[in-house]
């Protein structure tokens, strides 16, 4: 893997003590983020840990979409991905591996944070479709998750092309 491009890294807000109890995104647009600033240099209160998984949760929620997947795909499922999302958004890590690359927490959480629903069905739809045993699958899902926005879009044109191919080939 190639190192990511961190020119412009999303910049974000974890200071969560400022945020309402309840999230409000009525009218505002997916890929939000809770942004964080100082969040590393106050000491870890166990009640305020469990309101930033609380609220991560929510946005992700919103994200996502999840009561809508919830009606596509199986809400296990989709609350395993949700839980391995917020381990590492909520995770206090010096780097993650993803692949055979090390990244900063920052960079992961920032790409975590801006998945939606097309990201989770393809990531899904990739799991279903893998035939290979996984040594480590808390690791392959963060890596599908992670590269989700970067492959997308490579992942259903060449799906097109070869379904293209073979309906030319059939008539």
């Amino acid at each position: 893997m190639d190192e990511p491009a961190t020119e412009n890294p999303a910049q974000y807000n974890t200071n969560l003590s400022n945020l309402p109890k309840k999230i409000n995104t009525e009218g505002v647009s997916n890929h939000q983020s809770i942004t964080p600033t100082q969040e590393s240099s106050q000491p870890s209160n166990p009640i305020d840990e469990i309101d930033s998984y609380t609220k991560y949760r929510e946005l992700i929620y919103k994200n996502i979409e999840y009561e809508i997947l919830c009606e596509q795909y199986d809400r296990k499922m989709l609350d395993e991905i949700v839980e391995t999302m917020l381990d590492y958004i909520c995770g206090k890590r010096e780097s993650v591996k993803i692949g055979k690359a090390e990244y900063s927490p920052e960079i992961v959480k920032s790409r975590l944070l801006k998945l939606d629903s097309s990201h989770i069905g393809y990531v899904i739809n990739c799991i279903k479709k893998n035939t290979t045993k996984i040594k480590n699958i808390k690791a392959y899902l963060l890596t599908t998750l992670y590269n989700a926005p970067t492959t997308i879009d490579h992942y259903y044109t060449t799906l097109v092309n070869h379904d293209m191919a073979n309906w030319n080939n059939k008539n």
